[in-house]
């Protein structure tokens, strides 16, 4: 048995053993979060921003195009009798606002003219009287009726941009194109704004943790086709050597 052989023997299973441990921590500690949601969470915002818009390259002539959906909401607060409710306002944002009337470079505002787009909530605002819900910052909820995930979006119309809107639906600033990472489901969907910097973060298992999965089921078959081919060659030297000692008998 060469020593290269040998290394293969001892080293591969190791590894393969913690790039498979590693892998059922992340199943262990991934968890459910809602697909059709995405946080929206900024820092170094300019003054007066009321909250976060996503623009998507999304052209009046494509299917999913709307003129106009629905305006944003801001929670307000909530009763308990004779059942719990959460009361929302709209912001006056229109057709004639500036993030509505948007559209530079094929980008305009996702919630307000993408049609699978249900609601966007800003939960934090000063208008926010009960002061309940406030670590929820602000979402966007996508139409769970037709499936579309945020990730789907970002697949069919590519790198996204942020704008930050004041409360009348005028523009402050718009963000660079954004970057992406995964999370592994460690955390739900969201994007962080960050003055003109941006990411995109999907609650889904990375490219580089599927490839390392595939690696490692590849990995355990050559692990095993090389322990079968080993034992099938012993085998064969084995009957190699009786043959030998019968015919000097």
């Amino acid at each position: 048995m060469t020593n290269q052989v040998f290394h293969v023997i001892i080293f591969m299973p190791v590894i393969l053993t913690g790039i498979l441990i590693y892998l059922i921590m992340l199943a262990f500690n991934a968890k459910e979060y809602d697909p059709y949601q995405i946080s929206l969470i900024c820092e170094n915002a300019p003054e007066q921003t009321a909250y976060l818009d996503i623009l998507i390259r999304l052209s009046p002539d494509d299917e999913n195009y709307q003129n106009f959906t629905r305006p944003p909401e801001y929670y307000t607060h909530r009763t308990d009798i004779p059942k719990t409710t959460l009361h929302y306002q709209n912001f006056p944002v229109d057709q004639n606002s500036q993030i509505a009337q948007y559209h530079e470079d094929d980008y305009c505002s996702l919630s307000l003219h993408y049609a699978h787009a249900d609601s966007l909530i800003v939960w934090n605002s000063e208008y926010n009287q009960d002061h309940l819900y406030e670590d929820r910052v602000s979402e966007l909820n996508l139409d769970y009726q037709h499936s579309v995930h945020i990730s789907q979006i970002y697949q069919q119309y590519g790198r996204f941009r942020v704008a930050y809107v004041d409360q009348s639906g005028n523009i402050l600033q718009v963000t660079n194109l954004s970057g992406i990472r995964y999370n592994n489901a460690g955390r739900p969907n969201a994007v962080y704004a960050d003055g003109k910097k941006l990411i995109l973060e999907l609650s889904e298992v990375s490219p580089f943790v599927m490839i390392l999965d595939a690696l490692c089921q590849i990995g355990w078959i050559v692990y095993f086709m090389i322990l079968l081919f080993l034992l099938i060659k012993y085998i064969i030297k084995e009957i190699r050597r009786k043959i030998r000692l019968a015919k000097k008998q």
